[in-house]
């Protein structure tokens, strides 16, 4: 790598993602409820990888439903980094808010690697890296940990293009494997990553589908084409089996019930009001549903960056031959196509917008949050600005160091607009966190591994899903089951016992599963 990458990477880093756990390590992003549920995830995979418990998909909350990891993430492919620094010795927070700066560095150095082979340069692909790894944008996702690891998707389609380049079977494995691990990472960003994957192998292939049946023609591929998705095919099986039984159980979501999230343009200009240079244009969508989630402003320069090249691009297919077509090659033509094409499926116009039909696809029913899409759409806002910049500084009549202090300064101002103020962002003290986490787990000591247990606190001052996660992670801690749990979704029969568990709503809950009335289970308060 050279020193652009590690320059900006180094700055990025310190100026957008440690403020959210702090250089003494005294934060954790997020509130109380998602990152410590993400957290008992994280936790429960390593678990399972180090065989402390022999079962993944029921875990340790809810009791008795079963396979309760199957409404919500599941982190298998992203837990093994969280399990390393676990397995080195830090607590479940500490480690998590290393995982955190992990997963930002193989962000950007996936984003950057890509960016790379489609700018043929080393200088300004590390602007398409910051943008995908420090935009404004992701300062509404930092409570979503699920959203962090995004690092397969990038390289995924790296692998694509270069398959579709030279046709080499090997490259095809890569690429469809790593699209795989997207879903293994975080099944909406999979779903959602497999949309550009989709378009950008369908425009290869229209184009040059006689040269892969030149290839085949040797039949030499075949064997690692058919190994490639025989193996993949079982892997999404084994991940999906479990999730379409609960589908079949609580049902998908109607199209009327999501259709809220979905972002429209004022969502793009909506910036999260932690912003230092943009945080008065998060009025733009006050009156939205879930309005938090629609502060996906990206920037000033990355949106016009992002603009730019929509102009330039309907330019090159108009008029393909001229100086601005001259600008693309066929691989950036089809990456930014499929961007586009992204962009506006997943854009809402009052009621109206192109998901409809999206949504319609397998899988896609599940989905909740539409905005977390912008998780995606960065990739290609990232390179339509990164590419912008290297058009505009290949033009300029200069030497190579006046170009670099003008590309020192832009990155600068691209910097400057994506920082947030430090006591705006949300994250909590970690000290705060851990002292409760302590004391519960000192209350259920006693128990042996394998207990049932009940948290009924007498009084609760805060929203009764932070006690629910209290005895969770002190649960899980000690290898005791929970009848307490965290969830978006459940059995209607679990929700008197989600806020106020209770004895009478612990019973209520247990009628659901016949002879469970009578379970031995021990009651904290």
């Amino acid at each position: 790598m050279n020193p652009w990458f590690w320059v900006v990477f180094l700055i990025g880093i310190m100026a957008v993602t440690f403020p959210y756990v702090g250089f003494d390590f005294r934060f954790l992003p997020g509130d109380m409820g998602d990152t410590r549920f993400n957290i008992f995830v994280l936790e429960h995979a390593k678990q399972y990888f180090g065989r402390e418990i022999s079962a993944y998909w029921n875990a340790g909350f809810m009791y008795p439903e079963a396979e309760v990891i199957t409404y919500s993430e599941n982190y298998l492919g992203a837990a093994p980094v969280f399990a390393l620094f676990r397995w080195l010795g830090a607590d479940i927070f500490t480690a998590f808010q290393l995982w955190l700066l992990a997963i930002t560095f193989l962000n950007y150095w996936a984003s950057y690697k890509l960016a790379e082979h489609l700018l043929n340069n080393k200088k300004t692909a590390a602007i398409a890296a910051f943008v995908y790894a420090f935009s404004l944008s992701i300062t509404s996702q930092m409570n979503h940990a699920q959203t962090f690891p995004r690092y397969a998707m990038p390289l995924s389609l790296l692998f694509l293009l270069l398959w579709l380049k030279d046709f080499k079977a090997r490259d095809f494995a890569l690429s469809v494997t790593l699209l795989v691990y997207q879903f293994y990472c975080g099944i909406y960003l999979g779903f959602m990553s497999a949309i550009p994957f989709g378009i950008l192998f369908i425009f290869g292939l229209l184009t040059r589908w006689q040269h892969l049946l030149v290839r085949l023609k040797s039949m030499a591929d075949v064997p690692v084409y058919a190994g490639a998705l025989m193996l993949n095919l079982w892997l999404m099986l084994r991940l999906f089996l479990p999730y379409m039984r609960r589908a079949g159980h609580v049902g998908l979501q109607a199209f009327h019930d999501v259709s809220h999230s979905i972002p429209t343009p004022s969502s793009y200009l909506a910036a999260h009001p932690a912003s230092i240079v943009y945080a008065p244009l998060h009025r733009l969508v006050d009156g939205y549903t879930a309005f938090w989630d629609h502060w996906i402003f990206p920037g000033g320069l990355a949106l016009a960056g992002f603009i730019t090249v929509f102009i330039m691009l309907t330019v090159a297919v108009i008029k393909p031959k001229s100086k601005t077509g001259a600008l693309f090659s066929p691989a950036l033509k089809w990456f930014f196509l499929a961007g586009f094409i992204i962009f506006f499926f997943y854009l809402r116009i009052d009621q109206h917008s192109l998901y409809y039909f999206l949504h319609q696809l397998p899988g896609f029913g599940a989905m909740r949050a539409m905005t977390r899409i912008i998780n995606i759409e960065l990739l290609f806002i990232g390179m339509a600005l990164a590419f912008a910049v290297t058009a505009v500084m290949n033009s300029v009549s200069a030497g190579v160091s006046r170009k670099n202090l003008v590309l020192a300064g832009f990155i600068a101002l691209l910097i400057v607009e994506n920082l947030s103020h430090p006591t705006k962002i949300v994250r909590m003290e970690k000290a705060g966190i851990k002292e409760r986490h302590e004391v519960l787990v000192g209350k259920m000591g006693h128990l042996p591994p394998g207990s049932i247990v009940s948290y009924e606190p007498d009084t609760m001052r805060t929203n009764a899903i932070f006690y629910q996660l209290d005895a969770m992670l002190a649960a899980q801690a000690l290898h005791l089951i929970s009848v307490n749990g965290y969830t978006a979704t459940s059995d209607h029969m679990y929700t008197p016992y989600w806020f106020e568990p209770s004895t009478a709503n612990r019973l209520h809950w247990f009628s659901r599963f016949p002879g469970m009335e009578d379970t031995k289970v021990h009651v904290i308060n």
